[in-house]
């Protein structure tokens, strides 16, 4: 399991990525989560459950389109065959970690798959359209809060296709993300990995077992990668890890 000081797990950040400047304030955006549930509507994802890839989590996610509104999830394990796609305006939030855990069902990946597709959960402007944008454009406030997602790696250990990206959580061009009381276990490659955001809020959260690939691949408990890119500049606010 890995656990580390935030502040000098910061610092090395910095400076693999060379970030100057590093700073521990609070995120500037008004994202909370408790703005987040305010004036919202809730989609219970059991209700959606039937026939559904993905435990009626993604269908829940849809029917909150146009609108803000919370994915609730119940204190049990969602078994997923495809990654869950999150966009704008959605929280998706379970009863507790440990308590509900979507977990990535074993035989529902393979190296034929589309790039991309591996994530348990994605964050990215083209939702449930399954791919992450070429183009930067963006998404805001988004939060995945009260949860533990499990990779399944040891069902999955005989891929090869790194380019399915097989992380924990994975989030592209989002403005405003919250990641709170979440854990992210056995993970083939990166247990959190966030790429192109501002804004972000990561809080009391953990990485277990994470990396659990032979190939060559980012594994890590948590990566951060193009944080300045296309106006998307360092923001950051990592506690309790």
């Amino acid at each position: 399991m890995i656990r580390r000081r935030v502040f000098s797990w910061l610092a090395a950040a910095a400076l693999a990525m060379g970030v100057s400047g590093l700073a521990f304030s609070p995120v500037r955006s008004p994202l909370t989560l408790a703005r987040l549930e305010m004036d919202r509507s809730t989609k219970y994802a059991d209700r959606f459950a039937g026939s559904s890839r993905t435990a009626g989590i993604q269908e829940a996610v849809d029917a909150c389109s146009p609108e803000e509104c919370t994915v609730q999830l119940s204190a049990k394990v969602y078994r997923v065959r495809k990654t869950i796609w999150l966009t704008g305006g959605v929280h998706l939030h379970g009863a507790g970690i440990g308590s509900t855990v979507i977990q990535r069902a074993a035989g529902s990946m393979s190296d034929e798959d589309a790039d991309g597709t591996g994530s348990v959960v994605a964050v990215s402007p083209r939702g449930s359209a399954g791919s992450f944008p070429t183009l930067k454009t963006s998404q805001a406030s988004v939060a995945v809060s009260d949860l533990t997602i499990d990779g399944n790696a040891s069902s999955f250990s005989a891929l090869k296709n790194i380019n399915l990206h097989a992380d924990g959580i994975r989030a592209d061009y989002v403005d405003g993300l919250i990641i709170r009381h979440v854990a992210v276990r056995n993970a083939l490659m990166n247990g959190y990995y966030i790429r192109n955001c501002k804004n972000v809020l990561m809080d009391h959260f953990r990485a277990d077992l994470v990396g659990q690939w032979s190939q060559t691949a980012s594994k890590n408990g948590v990566s951060l990668t193009s944080v300045s890119r296309g106006g998307f500049n360092f923001n950051y606010t990592l506690s309790h890890f």
